[in-house]
This record gives C-alpha cells, sequence and structure tokens, in this order.
C-alpha cells in the first residue's frame, strides 16, 4: 500500500482535492481544522486572522494565512467591536 503523503506530493498543485482539511494555528495554539472553503468564510468573515498559520493535509510546509487565502478587503470582525 502506497503512503498517501507520496502521493500527495506527486500530485500537481493545481490537481489538489480542495476537500482536504487545513490545520489552523495562532500563536502557537491550535485553532481547528477545516475544509478550504470553511477556512475561506472564516478569513472573510474576520474570524480567521492573515498571521494565522495553517498547514494542508499531508503537507510539512506552514504558510500565513494571507499568503494561503488572497482575497480582497475583509470585513471587520463582529466580536472585537470598537465601542
Amino acid at each position: 500500500m502506497e503512503d498517501a503523503s507520496k502521493r500527495f506530493l506527486q500530485t500537481p498543485a493545481n490537481k489538489v482535492c480542495s476537500g482536504q482539511k487545513l490545520t489552523i494555528y495562532r500563536d502557537a495554539a491550535y485553532l481547528g481544522e477545516w475544509l478550504e472553503p470553511e477556512v475561506r468564510k472564516l478569513y472573510a468573515g474576520g474570524l480567521l486572522f492573515p498571521t494565522d498559520y495553517c498547514r494542508r493535509e499531508g503537507t510539512k510546509e506552514w504558510q500565513r494565512l494571507d499568503q494561503f487565502v488572497k482575497p480582497g478587503p475583509r470585513p471587520q470582525s463582529r466580536l472585537f467591536r470598537q465601542h
């Protein structure tokens, strides 16, 4: 049986399944694992920060979320409103 991580690394980046989970960390604290569309929604909603780090299942490389998700300007989070 072939190791899944080897199969993943041999797959071109544009062919990687979007069904893979992303692991998210902020300041060395584990935030959770979500599918890519969920991560994009959380980021767009202001719940994940550009400075958070993410990693796909089967990879060793971590990258900042703002390098992974490159949307336009994000709305301010509703959790931390300034009064």
